[in-house]
């Protein structure tokens, strides 16, 4: 307990700025982090939220904060602010092509083990680009996060860097509950830990269990055995679900240093691979002792001992194959030298320094060559290396499926013997939740309040609304998984919450109410103004302004997400009432209670009965607020427009006064909307000319030293690539989706490019480009292509392999896939394939023909208006700003050390790395192939890629977000 002496208890006070200015980009404390514990390709920074003062709901995420991200590269932000789920900064991200991960922890609080690990799996999975992690003010969360990845990363890269207290200051770690959630993540990641906690967990859920049946015994029950009897129960739950985690953490770990010795076992082709037994020696005869305790269906005890040895053989496989690869050396090879994916230094790099002496002894005459070795055959040590990987995953499933097993046993005594005093506890907690919240709104909005007691009184209902929201969670569990409950056991706790949420959005419209207000006494009180300067008022209304665009963007924003749940829920409605694509309706409602976030009891009731409950309380809350807050967006933009107006006045009238402005405005207001426009538009266009440039550049560069068939042969070694992964992706349809677009994409491409060789064979005129004919040129009538050659004939195998892949690879859709997606957004229709194979349902529909219909189907640009409005409350908004921020090029971003490291790869050492790709099998956890593969399809012609305007490329947008797992 010494070393936490230094650690807060609670949360730090911080001053408040009378009138917070939303000046700059609104980074503070921005840092690229050391690579000392990460990969020498990683990007790693940290920073304060945009515009943070001293509380969370300060940030705010301006065209200047966006452009600012641009400049340093970063594509991927984590935020672990309280009010991280903000639609309005998810929203500005994503439109500029920067994924967002929202981790929500309360300011001091720590983290959760599983909320370290989903930020770890977003940074890991960005395949381009740096991460940026924020927080409120940028240092005990974010340090939290930002030492949890370094210590992940440096597991996986063996550099057993041990975190102590001093090392935790150095991150700006603040709260002793961050220290400890830390140090336990830390002994996950030790197999040695892991063996403790397999030893330890018996006893305490005997102990458990003892006491519940000792308190059954005794009639009486007294209170303090009921507390005992609940306290143990509740420990041995928590040290089951610490040992699932721990056990998923050494497995995470293990699988890419598996993808890592197949990326080794690859080099060893040009150099002589150890044999298979060389191989299976590395094992020390774990793989064939695990296989027979699965076997025997042995206790949890008796693996203890295999974590460890497990971790072992594969250090030992990867330092056998370093050798072999010409990497290491017996003598200096070390646990930190053995280099990832990420981290070997790129054939580019090395290719730089051959390039210097070659270029050196080019007059000299050229000595004679060795006869070059063919690659060497490794099917059978991929197989001993795969057989390995099958095994050590059986063992780590077979371990957590007996843990779950164990948990939900004590859970089930647990809810059978203090179920129904639990529940009475929760619904308490929850009434009491209400009345406090009702008490504070009553405060908040009373008509002789002044702001500082309204805001104070909305935070308060805002954390209380939190607390509430959780303990209407837990209600909610205890009654769906206690056999003795029925769905009425949950009303007293789901008309807390629907009330408890109607409150806030009242709240949430009297805010906006008071903005429009403070906003129209301003004006009135600027009308009756005698001889105020044009020049102080207009400085005064932009004042003003300011200060309305950031609520009116985020009230605007929550209203809209509240509006698209009710419309999602609608829609699955009205689609079950008109009985089309009945294969579907029973899987919409479960995919409509996901996107929605709605509360499901599902062993209680059905999702249509949810979601019915869900649709009554959103209609509630958008009745609140609607009003109110559209009137405070319309305000707002015009009162943006108004200064503008004053402003462009003041630029050619020195001392214009406000009446000589009002003949002018019409006009004003006209210019200032085309110079808007028009600026935005060449913005754009300028960056479209630039990178059509550099396109082209590097086009002409590879025809002159490739020859003009370069992009065949690149589009071939893909090809191969996205082979040798596919027969290993079917069990998750998100990599499915990734990899068929991209084999997709091959086909096209390939598939033009033959056609366009053989027109030019007969001297017919070549089609629009280089590049070959339109992405959906029928194959029909094409020239036979036995007769072009070699490259042609490896064009066409490759072409057929993938297609053959695509049409034989099934997937469980609907069979009116365009009808059924066609109303659908994006992670709808995901999910719903999700839910569909989930369920079981026979595959019957081919990728290809899935990713075919959903390339047909164009995606809206514009949201729909609500009926109720003249226009679309997304049209409002947008009036407010932009949610697309070009970079103003050419500024130039100070990037961390080590960064020409991470220059994408010239096009022969893609070439490299793709046939050696070729040659072994990936897996979802292989990132470094993801990359690569993203990397070279980069070359070839959008026009061979899926549209992006279609509800393909929107599904796949969707998939590459963090948020969704691999």
């Amino acid at each position: 307990m010494d070393d936490l002496i230094d650690f807060a208890d609670g949360p730090t006070s911080r001053e408040c700025s009378p009138i917070p200015r939303r000046m700059g980009h609104g980074f503070n404390h921005f840092e690229w982090i050391p690579n000392v514990n990460l990969a020498l390709t990683d990007l790693l920074a940290r920073s304060s939220a945009p515009h943070y003062d001293c509380k969370d709901s300060d940030q705010d995420l301006t065209d200047d904060s966006v452009e600012f991200l641009k400049e340093h590269s970063i594509t991927n932000v984590i935020s672990v602010n309280s009010e991280a789920i903000n639609p309005a900064i998810r929203d500005k991200l994503k439109a500029n092509g920067i994924a967002y991960t929202p981790i929500p922890v309360k300011d001091m609080k720590t983290p959760t083990i599983e909320q370290l690990m989903q930020g770890y799996q977003a940074f890991r999975k960005s395949t381009n680009g740096a991460t940026l992690i924020w927080c409120g003010y940028g240092h005990g969360r974010t340090g939290t996060m930002v030492s949890a990845i370094e210590m992940l990363r440096a597991a996986e890269l063996q550099l057993h860097h041990y975190f102590l207290p001093d090392n935790y200051k150095a991150r700006h770690v603040e709260a002793k509950e961050q220290v400890k959630t830390l140090n336990k993540l830390q002994n996950f990641l030790e197999p040695l830990n892991v063996k403790r906690q397999i030893a330890e967990f018996q006893p305490i859920v005997d102990d458990a269990q003892a006491s519940v049946q000792e308190l059954k015994a005794n009639k009486q029950k007294p209170s303090s055995e009921v507390k005992s009897a609940q306290s143990k129960l509740g420990k041995a739950v928590s040290t089951l679900e610490d040992l699932e985690t721990a056990l998923d953490i050494q497995w995470q770990i293990d699988r890419v240093w598996f993808d890592r010795s197949l990326a080794l076992l690859a080099q060893t082709k040009v150099t002589e691979p150890p044999s298979p037994q060389t191989l299976i020696d590395c094992f020390h005869d774990t793989k064939e002792h695990v296989g027979v305790l699965l076997g025997d269906n042995a206790g949890i005890q008796a693996f203890a001992d295999y974590i460890k040895s497990t971790a072992e053989s594969l250090k030992d496989l990867m330092r056998t194959l370093g050798v072999a690869a010409g990497i290491a050396t017996p003598e200096t090879e070390s646990a930190a030298s053995t280099p990832s994916s990420e981290e070997m230094p790129s054939d580019d790099e090395t290719s730089q320094d051959k390039t210097k002496d070659e270029q050196a002894s080019a007059n000299k005459e050229p000595l004679p060559q060795p006869a070059q070795k063919p690659p060497a055959d490794i099917t059978a040590q991929i197989r001993v290396i795969e057989d390995y990987r099958k095994r050590v995953h059986d063992m780590f499933t077979f371990l957590q499926t007996k843990v779950q097993d164990i948990r939900h046993d004590v859970e089930h005594v647990r809810d059978e013997t203090m179920g129904r005093l639990q529940l009475q506890g929760l619904n308490a907690d929850l009434l009491g939740f209400k009345r406090t919240i009702k008490d504070h709104a009553s405060k908040g909005m009373s008509t002789k309040v002044d702001s500082k007691i309204f805001y104070a009184a909305l935070q308060q209902v805002d954390e209380i609304a939190s607390n509430a929201y959780e303990t209407a969670w837990n209600a909610a569990k205890l009654v769906n998984d206690n056999e003795r409950f029925r769905i009425q056991d949950y009303e007293t706790a789901r008309a807390a919450v629907h009330e408890i949420r109607i409150k806030l959005a009242e709240m949430m419209g009297f805010q906006a109410k008071q903005y429009a207000t403070n906003y129209v006494r301003f004006q009135w009180q600027r009308a009756q103004g005698s001889k105020a300067q044009a020049e102080e008022e207009a400085t005064m209304l932009e004042h003003v302004v300011r200060q309305l665009i950031k609520p009116a963007s985020d009230l605007g924003t929550y209203l809209e997400e509240k509006m698209k749940n009710a419309k999602t829920i609608k829609n699955i409605f009205d689609f079950a009432k008109k009985g089309a694509s009945s294969d579907m309706i029973e899987y919409d409602a479960p995919v409509g209670v996901s996107t929605t976030g709605t509360m499901w009891l599902n062993n209680k009731e059905t999702a249509h009965q949810a979601l019915q409950h869900e649709l009554d309380t959103l209609s509630a809350e958008i009745q609140a607020m609607k009003g109110p807050t559209v009137a405070l967006i319309t305000i707002t933009a015009l009162g943006m427009q108004e200064t503008q107006i004053a402003q462009a006045v003041l630029a050619n009238v020195d001392e214009a006064e406000k009446n000589i402005m009002e003949w002018r405005k019409e006009a004003i207001r006209e210019v200032i909307d085309a110079m808007d426009k028009e600026a935005q538009d060449e913005i754009e266009a300028k960056q479209d000319m630039e990178r059509r440039q550099r396109i082209e550049a590097e086009d002409r560069r590879l025809v002159a030293e490739r020859g003009r068939d370069w992009k065949i042969e690149l589009a071939i070694d893909i090809g191969l690539a996205l082979l040798a992964a596919g027969p290993n992706l079917p069990a998750s349809i998100a990599e499915g989706i990734l990899w068929a677009r991209q084999a997709l994409r091959i086909i096209r491409y390939l598939r033009n490019a033959i056609s366009e060789e053989a027109r030019e064979a007969e001297g017919l005129p070549a089609h629009a480009s280089e590049q070959g004919l339109p992405a959906h040129t029928s194959e029909e009538g094409l020239p036979g292509t036995a007769e072009k050659g070699d490259l042609t004939s490896q064009a066409q195998q490759v072409r057929t392999r993938l297609t053959r892949s695509l049409k034989e690879w099934k997937i469980a859709a609907p069979t009116n896939t365009q009808q059924w997606a066609q109303s659908k957004a994006p992670n709808q229709v995901f999910e719903g394939l999700v839910g569909l194979r989930d369920a079981g349902v026979k595959p019957t529909k081919s990728i290809e023909e899935l990713i075919e219909d959903l390339d047909a189907l164009e995606v809206p640009s514009d949201e729909p208006g609500d009926p109720e409005l003249d226009e679309p409350l997304e049209d409002l908004r947008q009036d407010l700003k932009s949610p697309r921020v070009p970079i103003r090029l050419p500024k130039k971003a100070k990037l961390p050390e080590l960064a020409h490291l991470r220059a994408p790869r010239d096009y022969q050492s893609l070439r490299q790395d793709l046939k050696r790709a070729a040659s072994i099998p990936h897996h979802s956890s292989d990132v470094a192939f993801k990359q690569l593969i993203e990397e070279a399809a980069a070359y070839l012609p959008a026009e061979c890629d899926i549209k992006r305007n279609s509800m393909a490329f929107k599904v796949v947008e969707f998939i590459r977000m963090p948020a969704v797992a691999a």
